[in-house]
């Protein structure tokens, strides 16, 4: 992968509905090598899928909080983890060092 490639990945991660005229016109690229190189990009699994954003906001979702979680039976985090997939308003969960064992990421009303 070199710069033309990356700057290609940076600009379809802001916004995935560049056509490829306005890839090309950004980074000084025509449009067939454009094209050529997100297919490759696609092929060589750099680029995975195209994803729409919903606003959160617009579902009344409008508090967005970082929650802490500790487990102090160490043999209870498959099951922690089971039951954790199961709600919706948990939009990520990252296993953490230091004092705490997980840090969710929870979107509410």
């Amino acid at each position: 992968m070199d710069v033309k490639d990356k700057q290609i990945v940076d600009l379809l991660q802001r916004d995935g509905n560049l056509s490829y005229q306005e890839i090309g016109n950004q980074i000084d690229l025509s449009i067939t090598a454009v094209k050529e190189r997100i297919k490759k990009l696609k092929q060589d699994e750099v680029l995975r899928e195209k994803v729409y954003l919903a606003n959160p906001l617009a579902f009344g979702l409008d508090i967005l909080a970082f929650v802490y979680v500790l487990m102090p039976i160490p043999s209870q985090e498959r099951h922690f983890i089971e039951e954790i997939r199961k709600v919706p308003e948990v939009q990520e969960c990252h296993s953490v060092t230091g004092e705490y064992s997980y840090l969710l990421k929870v979107r509410v009303p």
